[in-house]
């Protein structure tokens, strides 16, 4: 879809709809499915297309967030202006806007508020959003049983996904869980 990332204006959002926020991004991350929606491949190119940018519709990436709430929707309910948050654009399937850029809109329900007495930093809030995404959906889908003894094997335990996803399992209560961690040994 792109064959080159440009940096220029973009518009600001428009004022938010029902239970949409407008956001301003402190802080953004790229990671694997940015690169893959701009270059069309993303979910291997099969269900994932990415719109052809143009200058009057440009494509901007960035799924990953942490920032203000500038604006609420006359229907949003869990968030105010000034809110820390952090979140995960649907930038593939909804098209919603991209985060590589000073503002985003999202719909409420996508968004996390971070704590007003936590001390995460923007950065941090962004950099761990797809991981913690697709590490509690994987800790879901074990269905680990809470009277069984279980055992897990996390391959990649000092990346992204490796290292919330022991913080999950150690956290699990009502069993007795095994869990083997393996990373490279450099990472050891």
């Amino acid at each position: 879809v792109a064959d080159s990332i440009l940096f220029g204006d973009v518009p600001a959002p428009t004022p938010p709809a029902k239970k949409h926020v407008v956001i301003q991004v402190k802080a953004t991350a790229i990671n694997v499915d940015d690169i893959a929606l701009l270059q069309d491949s993303a979910g291997g190119g099969w269900f994932f297309h990415g719109r052809t940018p143009s200058s009057t519709q440009p494509l901007i990436g960035g799924m990953e967030y942490s920032g203000v709430i500038l604006a609420v929707g006359p229907d949003c309910e869990k968030f105010k202006v000034g809110d820390r948050v952090c979140g995960i654009q649907d930038v593939a399937v909804q098209k919603n806007s991209g985060t590589w850029a000073e503002q985003t809109s999202a719909p409420e329900k996508d968004v996390v508020l971070i704590p007003s007495d936590s001390n995460i930093s923007h950065v941090e809030a962004a950099a761990v959003g797809m991981g913690a995404f697709i590490s509690h959906d994987l800790y879901k889908r074990a269905k680990l049983s809470s009277s069984e003894n279980c055992r897990c094997l996390v391959i990649g335990a000092s990346g992204g996904l490796g290292l919330i996803l022991l913080q999950l399992l150690s956290k699990h209560q009502g069993s007795n869980v095994h869990v083997t961690a393996v990373c490279s040994g450099a990472n050891a």
